[in-house]
């Protein structure tokens, strides 16, 4: 150790970084409570929401109960039967699928439309309520989806995120991905996505006709 680094510290100097240590541990713990309060009231949040739609399923029901003819009654487009086999209960679970669509869909401000009355095809989806320009109205993740063969090496296979340096598997020395934390994310699927016998020629975008 030099002379420099031998007269560098001073009590007043060790005091000075022992309360900026302990600023730090204060703000981080001042964070960690934020976050934990944040994700406290998420969840109070949620339970709420389900509470609400509970409560609203079961006065359905309950109103449903109280006036249903012998047959669980239908939604537009699916004719109940009085025969009481297999097609009343396909009725019946028809109803309730679109009950349960309903419920899902009502604190969207979005509703049900029977087929046919939007000019054709099946059910769709019709607002109730005015939606403000550039308001996201649904957000859904896809089924599933592949990168195309065009840019099997420049995006990341998880997130779709174009990148200039990608990890690869070392499984099927095809695919690519951003970061560990996404590949790691994605190999409970990628792993059952290609025959390792078949290497990376079996992950090739597929023709969807």
């Amino acid at each position: 150790m030099d002379k420099a680094d031998e007269t560098a510290w001073t009590p007043e100097s060790f005091e000075a970084a022992e309360r900026s240590l302990l600023a730090e541990e204060e703000a981080e713990a001042a964070y960690q409570a934020r976050q934990r309060a944040r994700e406290a009231a998420e969840d109070a949040w949620v339970d709420h929401v389900v509470a609400e739609q509970e409560a609203l399923a079961a006065a359905r029901q309950a109103r449903d109960a109280a006036t249903a003819p012998a047959v669980p009654s239908a939604p537009p487009g699916v004719a109940g039967c009085a025969d009481g086999g297999a097609a009343a209960k396909g009725a019946a679970l028809a109803a309730a699928d679109w009950e349960r669509w309903e419920l899902a869909l009502a604190p969207l401000g979005l509703g049900l439309v029977p087929s046919g009355e939007l000019g054709g095809g099946g059910r769709g989806l019709a607002a109730t309520r005015g939606f403000a320009r550039g308001e996201v109205i649904l957000r859904a993740s896809p089924t599933a989806f592949v990168v195309n063969d065009a840019n099997l090496r420049e995006c990341c296979h998880h997130c779709l995120a174009r990148h200039r340096k990608l990890l690869g598997c070392s499984a099927c020395g095809c695919a690519r991905y951003c970061s560990v934390e996404h590949q790691r994310a994605a190999w409970p699927e990628h792993k059952a996505e290609y025959d390792p016998a078949a290497g990376a020629d079996a992950l090739s975008a597929p023709a969807i006709g």
